[in-house]
């Protein structure tokens, strides 16, 4: 048995124990039951929101399994537009122990965000902590606000360890980015101490998307203290993925610097999901960016940067002003196709039944964009150009491609392309070219029974209606030249309108050729109809003037001309004296590529 010393021992033992229990059941009681705790909270509420807390529901607590606190129906700042439907406050039990409320974690359920249902009064400024009192002027450089809005979140942390958001909801004002807003918001903000690092991981829907959602700063209180600290972001969804991995500091730099990447598989989705569904944008395909990135001030800048968009990838330098919303760069590719881009521009029609289908502009007033881009070779069409300098420029109403300088053929080339928005969308273009080799230039557009070569000069100037293909094709304008100088005309016998009578051109389709020492064709057209004004080919042997129309639609082809052939022969006793042949004047009409040619003796020749 046990001795009466021991047995006392024992009972001292049980007795400190049964105290020790009591107190840690009811001291939490006497917190919460006191109000302490009920003040604490909504004292820590006002502390992370800047507004004031009105509490419409019951308040309960529990001790076990954890000191908690239970809110339901609070309306933080009526003016403000943001509730919840109950908060979850968890005691930390050491500090409860002791007679002290302190919360260690909040818990927010279903809080919503609707700031264009608050009420308030408009002539009174409410200051949140969120966003400075007043307006803000567009001259104040983006990275201030970023700044104070990061150490006003650190702050008002203060020495909560962790804040949980389940299913939040943020509908926006209808004229903010993203009219949806986004729902399903559940995410955890982090950390064991003051000083500590934070992480936010989560996830939510956001125009109609998913999206995971991870974040850590290492530290904190260097950032309070206007220093540095290494951050990290990823976001996933399904239009695209983004990571940055780099430093935040608020010291004399004041930088957010490092490396950064983003890719999706379709560039419309990604704008979709970024901004609003209802945005329409071309569809270039898949994007993908990654590069150095730096943002100070108000300009966020890509350096060392690599895009590929619409097939093709180049290296170099962006920037994207945050005040005027405009992206500008100097990108250099190696090889870069304008095919994609033009026809997520201006789709083509796949067949007579879409002529009709509306070619959207609305773009060029959301986007403004200036790139620089360089590329050793291109293609715009099938036509393969080298060593180009372009610039595609987006904004006022007005998407342009600029080709400043390239190589096609042997020779240069330069030109513009500008698709306009208006209450009827426009098209215009103008392109020149000189020294082009005409034989490859012909073969490239395609397979013809006349071949063409020389060197050759053109100018050629569009201007059309854009509502659709059908608007393009019958409103279409044109004006253009060509110049073709030391060439030869193949797989056609000029003999064909030197010969009286009616015959098929066909005939004159063989393998005979017509040298030339000089070509040129005036050419005006308005929808499917094409005027040729003038077209004369030219050599020591003969020359072929005329003129006429072509219809397009039906391939209607009809030429008035005449071809005189300088036969020459020795007049008797002069050698330097020769006399020429009389011009033969002849009618091409029919449809190509067989019209009938009628040939006669000029009037001056059947005089004799």
């Amino acid at each position: 048995m046990l001795s009466k010393r021991r047995k006392g021992r024992w009972l001292g033992i049980g007795l400190f124990a049964a105290v020790i229990v009591a107190v840690a059941m009811l001291a939490p009681r006497f917190v919460l039951a006191s109000g302490d705790a009920e003040r604490e909270l909504a004292q820590r509420i006002r502390a992370l929101t800047g507004a004031e807390v009105a509490i419409g529901g019951p308040v309960r607590f529990s001790v076990m399994p954890r000191t908690r606190l239970i809110a339901d129906h609070v309306e933080i700042g009526p003016a403000i537009g943001f509730s919840v439907d109950r908060i979850v406050a968890d005691l930390d039990p050491v500090d409860a122990l002791f007679g002290k409320a302190t919360i260690a974690r909040i818990v927010l359920i279903r809080p919503e965000y609707r700031p264009a249902e608050a009420q308030r009064d408009v002539s009174t400024p409410i200051e949140t902590g969120l966003r400075p009192a007043g307006p803000v002027s567009p001259s104040i450089e983006a990275f201030n606000e970023f700044e104070r809005l990061t150490r006003a979140a650190i702050t008002r942390l203060d020495k909560l360890q962790v804040l949980e958001v389940r299913d939040g909801v943020w509908r926006p004002t209808q004229t903010g980015i993203s009219p949806n807003g986004f729902s399903n918001a559940n995410f955890t903000v982090a950390r064991t101490s003051d000083r500590s690092a934070v992480r936010v991981d989560g996830s939510f829907i956001w125009n109609g998307q998913p999206a995971d959602l991870d974040m850590s700063i290492a530290s904190t209180a260097n950032l309070e203290e206007g220093g540095a600290s290494a951050v990290s972001f990823s976001l996933a969804t399904p239009p695209l993925s983004a990571n940055f991995d780099g430093t935040l500091d608020f010291g004399s730099l004041r930088r957010l610097d490092g490396r950064f990447s983003i890719a999706g598989d379709s560039f419309s989705r990604m704008v979709g999901w970024l901004a609003s569904p209802q945005m329409m944008v071309p569809e270039l395909g898949s994007v993908a960016l990654n590069g150095d990135m730096a943002l100070a001030g108000s300009t966020l800048a890509f350096g060392n940067a690599a895009l590929s968009i619409a097939g093709s990838t180049g290296q170099g330098a962006m920037e994207f002003d945050l005040d005027r919303r405009r992206l500008s760069g100097t990108l250099a590719y190696p090889s870069f196709d304008f095919g994609p881009i033009a026809r997520a521009v201006v789709p083509p029609p796949t067949g007579p039944f879409n002529l009709r289908r509306p070619i959207d502009v609305a773009f060029s007033e959301a986007i403004d964009l200036n790139i620089r881009l360089s590329a050793g070779e291109a293609l715009i069409g099938s036509l393969p150009l080298q060593d180009v300098a372009a610039v595609i420029g987006v904004s006022d109403g007005k998407a342009t491609l600029d080709v400043g300088d390239a190589s096609l053929f042997g020779g240069r080339t330069y030109g513009r392309i500008a698709l306009i928005n208006g209450k009827v969308p426009g098209l215009a273009g103008h392109w020149t070219g000189s020294g082009i080799d005409m034989g490859r230039l012909v073969s490239r557009l395609g397979d013809t029974n006349v071949q063409l070569t020389g060197q050759g000069q053109f100018d050629a100037e569009l201007t059309a209606d854009a509502r659709d293909w059908e608007t393009i094709l019958s409103s279409a304008k044109l004006e253009a030249d060509l110049t073709v100088h030391n060439g030869i005309v193949s797989g056609f016998d000029p003999k064909v309108f030197s010969k009286a009578g009616t015959q098929p051109l066909m005939a004159g389709l063989v393998e005979g050729s017509m040298p030339f020492t000089r070509m040129e064709v005036e050419l005006s057209g308005h929808g499917p109809r094409v005027a040729v004004d003038a077209l004369e080919i030219k050599d020591q042997s003969g020359v072929l003037t005329a003129h006429g129309r072509v219809s397009l639609t039906d391939r209607w082809l009809q030429l008035l001309g005449s071809y005189e052939e300088f036969s020459l022969t020795a007049s008797a006793g002069t050698p330097e004296e020769f006399t020429a042949s009389q011009p033969v004047n002849f009618s091409l009409e029919g449809l190509w590529p067989n019209p009938r040619v009628v040939t006669r003796p000029s009037r001056k020749s059947s005089g004799h």
